[in-house]
C-alpha cells in the first residue's frame, strides 16, 4: 500500500461516512452496523473458532488513521507524561486516586477528564504572577495530580 492510498483510507474517510471525529475519540466500542452485519470466518465451536480480525477500513484500525492525528496523538501524550514529570512530587497521590476511578468508569474517560483538567491547572500556573509562589506551588501541584492518570492508567 502506498503512503498516498494510507492516507487517503484515514479518519477523514469515516467523518464521511457520518462518523465524527469526537465520536471516533469518546466511544469506547463503536460498533457500527457495518461490524454487525459482518460474517468472520469460522463456526463459533472449539474445533473452528471465530476469527475475529479487523474489518476493512474499520475507524478503530489504528493502521488506518491518518499519520498527522499519529503525530498529533505522540505530540499530546507526550507534552503530558512531560507535564507529569516537571511535578513528579505528586506521583505519590495521583495513582491512588485514578486508578481505582479508572476501574470504575474506564481509562479513557477518565484520561480525557484528568488531560483536560491538567491543561486548566497548566494554564493558570503560567498566568500566575511570579510574586504569588504559594498558588504557584498549589497549581503545579493540581496540573501534576491530574497529569499522573497518564502514567498510572
Amino acid at each position: 500500500m502506498s503512503p498516498s492510498s494510507e492516507s487517503s483510507t484515514g479518519i477523514e474517510k469515516h467523518c464521511q461516512n457520518g462518523l465524527s471525529h469526537l465520536k471516533l475519540v469518546f466511544d469506547q466500542t463503536l460498533i457500527t452496523d457495518e461490524v454487525r452485519r459482518y460474517n468472520h470466518p469460522g463456526n463459533g465451536t472449539v474445533d473452528e473458532p471465530y476469527l475475529v480480525d479487523w474489518l476493512p477500513n474499520d475507524p478503530k484500525n489504528g493502521f488506518n488513521i491518518s499519520i498527522g492525528m499519529k503525530w498529533a496523538t505522540v505530540m499530546i501524550c507526550s507534552f503530558n507524561t512531560l507535564a507529569c514529570s516537571l511535578a513528579s512530587t505528586v506521583f505519590a497521590v495521583g495513582p491512588v486516586l485514578w486508578g481505582p476511578l479508572s476501574e470504575l468508569y474506564g481509562r479513557q474517560m477518565i484520561f480525557h477528564l484528568t488531560l483536560g483538567a491538567s491543561v486548566i491547572f497548566e494554564g493558570a500556573s503560567i498566568a500566575c504572577k511570579r510574586q504569588d509562589i504559594t498558588a504557584l506551588i498549589i497549581l503545579r501541584f493540581l496540573a501534576g495530580s491530574f497529569s499522573a492518570s497518564s502514567i498510572s492508567n
